[in-house]
């Protein structure tokens, strides 16, 4: 074990323990810096034991010890065949142990930092312990999932989309000008894309630098040219029939389109992407919708268990008081917009549930 470290490390470890339950405060606690103040620590509180190591009053188990070492990862544990090894681990605890007594003689047990390390830690395991009990994967009966399928079929089942940019020339009172405008954007975009690039060079977007300085469509020119991924009856709903027959008939991309009439204008085009049709059967994403139910669900059931707390806690909060603080260097936040999401929640509050089946069904 190696013997540096920083000591405000060590008193975390300790608070974190003390949360966990490898660790407990005797009674009679350690208030005060005093040589009064009982200072003892138990890894296990409450087990007995076969002592390995003492300090003070404190016993590190056999059983304590042995625990710890099978807490190991698998490539870790056989290098503790090796009984020097296991010294050396022993010294560690024995290290930690001493320290924390040395800080919990100091009354470092009320110190505000220390007390706040300890309220995240045991918020986090009493959130684990009930969130983890609130809702178990068996309770996501088939009916659910089917029901949920059906519900949502947008997300299952997507038509063929591609994704185009366009110069956009407004027809105003004047189509035919409006055309000739276009085919001449349509000629710098042809030569642009007919020179050769010089070996090594960057390459630029000629497409949409033109797009972004003479587009007349406002919501595309900010976004050079890019109409996003659209469908052919989202194509044709938007921009015209014609604008969606063209650019599905854009095989490749970089392919670009001739001058195309649209609803309000006219048009040129480039192909930028296409995405295959999907559509997903149940049996394809029964587990997805389930791990999606299981986490609304467990998500449901805690937030109601936190509201029944609040309420026997008699939460109280003062707007006012809230309104009327002055916070160094923070401007006034706009309000959300309508739909928005809720901001994600702060560290040892609700937990936050991500989408990431991987860390199903427990966040430890």
């Amino acid at each position: 074990m190696r013997r540096d470290g920083h000591p405000g490390l060590v008193v975390a470890g300790m608070v974190a323990g003390l949360a966990l339950g490898t660790g407990c405060p005797s009674q009679g606690g350690a208030a005060g810096g005093g040589g009064g103040a009982n200072t003892s620590f138990r890894f296990k509180p409450g087990k007995p034991g076969t002592p390995v190591a003492t300090v003070g009053d404190t016993a590190i188990t056999v059983e304590d010890f042995q625990d710890r070492i099978n807490q190991q990862g698998p490539f870790a544990r056989p290098r503790f065949a090796d009984v020097a090894k296991r010294r050396e681990f022993l010294d560690g605890l024995i290290r930690q142990e001493v320290l924390a007594q040395e800080a919990v003689r100091r009354g470092m047990l009320d110190d505000p930092e220390v007390q706040d390390a300890l309220k995240k830690v045991l918020v986090q395991k009493l959130t684990r312990q009930e969130y983890d009990s609130q809702v178990k994967q068996e309770d996501i009966k088939a009916e659910d999932v089917k029901k949920y399928y059906d519900a949502n079929p947008d997300e299952f089942h997507k038509p063929e989309m591609v994704r185009c940019a366009a110069i956009v020339v407004q027809n105003g009172a004047d189509p035919a000008a409006a055309r000739k405008k276009a085919e001449g954007f349509l000629k710098q975009v042809k030569e642009a894309a007919a020179r050769k690039p010089e070996p090594g060079k960057f390459v630029p977007d000629a497409f949409g630098d033109l797009a972004a300085q003479v587009s007349e469509d406002p919501e595309t020119k900010q976004l050079r040219g890019d109409l996003r991924y659209l469908s052919r009856k989202e194509l044709d709903g938007k921009w015209g029939e014609k604008v969606g027959e063209a650019c599905f008939g854009l095989a490749e991309v970089n392919d670009l389109s001739g001058v195309v009439e649209g609803k309000t204008g006219m048009l040129v085009l480039k192909n930028t992407g296409r995405r295959k049709p999907i559509d997903r059967t149940l049996e394809q994403v029964e587990t997805q919708i389930r791990n999606r139910l299981f986490r609304e669900k467990r998500t449901e059931a805690f937030n109601r268990y936190v509201d029944g707390l609040r309420q026997k806690l008699g939460v109280r909060v003062d707007d006012q008081k809230l309104a009327a603080m002055q916070i160094a260097g923070a401007t006034q936040q706009p309000p959300p917009m309508p739909g928005a999401p809720p901001a994600l929640q702060p560290p040892g509050g609700d937990p936050v549930i991500t989408d990431e089946p991987s860390k199903e069904p427990h966040g430890h």
